[in-house]
């Protein structure tokens, strides 16, 4: 038997850390490039540091140090919500000293920053720590799966003006899917999604087990297809090139 993986708990012992750091910097380099690095520090909804931590992650410390030089300037432990005033509240000598990281970061800033993160999704397909619960599946498939279930359901909460995280989180879940597949529990586990409460969990995990129970599959894009949005639109097509025969998931 094969449990049932239905949420994304276990984020902050870094069984989707990779997924959750790639989702950081490259929302926190499209809010730059739109309104400015001061703007990003006022704005950005999470942590800093994790931003800072993520362009370690994908080879580009540089940046890094410019987020953490940033952080340092803003009273220590600054919430989310009081980012905005204690960036108000600079110093005029300080207040320049942001500005100066955010031309520096601009001039280093690689454009293809969402295909580096994506390619590094790709190469490591598992970020899974030693103390990941396993229930019944073995150590990877767990992993794996957990952080399947965390790039369907965040690709959905996030809005359609971030193109950039919401290209590179399906990128990382279609190597999730790729390595999953490989095995039976995988198999099985992707196919248990297909009963999720989330319509963009329970979408994806209909298309890709459409290659091992049609039948099922088939019947949640159908359902999913007489909705209305993004999630029925998407499904109408894979239905469409499922009934055609050009389907592809290979690439």
């Amino acid at each position: 038997m094969v449990p049932r993986v239905t949420g994304t708990e276990g984020r902050s012992g870094g069984l989707e850390r990779a997924s959750r750091l790639g989702e950081a910097v490259l929302t926190f380099d499209g809010l730059t490039n739109n309104g400015g690095f001061l703007d990003s520090f006022h704005s950005y909804p999470d942590s800093l540091e994790e931003v800072a931590d993520g362009f370690d992650l994908f080879g580009l410390p540089e940046l890094a140090s410019f987020i953490r030089m940033g952080i340092s300037l803003l009273p220590p432990g600054a919430a989310p919500q009081e980012r905005r005033a204690a960036v108000d509240d600079l110093s005029e000598g300080d207040g320049e000293r942001l500005e100066d990281l955010g031309t520096k970061y601009l001039r280093l800033a690689p454009a293809d920053l969402d295909e580096r993160v994506a390619a590094y999704w790709v190469a490591h397909p598992t970020e899974a720590p030693a103390d990941v619960p396993m229930g019944e599946l073995p150590h990877e498939i767990a992993a794996l799966l957990s952080d399947y279930v965390y790039t369907s359901a965040r690709r959905e909460e996030i809005g359609l003006d971030r193109v950039a995280a919401r290209n590179a989180l399906f990128t990382r879940n279609h190597a999730l899917y790729k390595r999953l597949r490989t095995f039976d529990a995988g198999r099985a586990g992707i196919a248990a999604l297909m009963g999720d409460s989330r319509t963009g969990v329970r979408l994806t995990a209909a298309v890709h087990s459409l290659a091992w129970q049609p039948r099922e599959a088939l019947a949640i894009l159908r359902e999913i297809a007489l909705a209305h949005g993004l999630d029925a639109l998407e499904a109408q097509q894979v239905l469409k090139q499922y009934e055609a025969g050009t389907l592809n998931l290979d690439w």
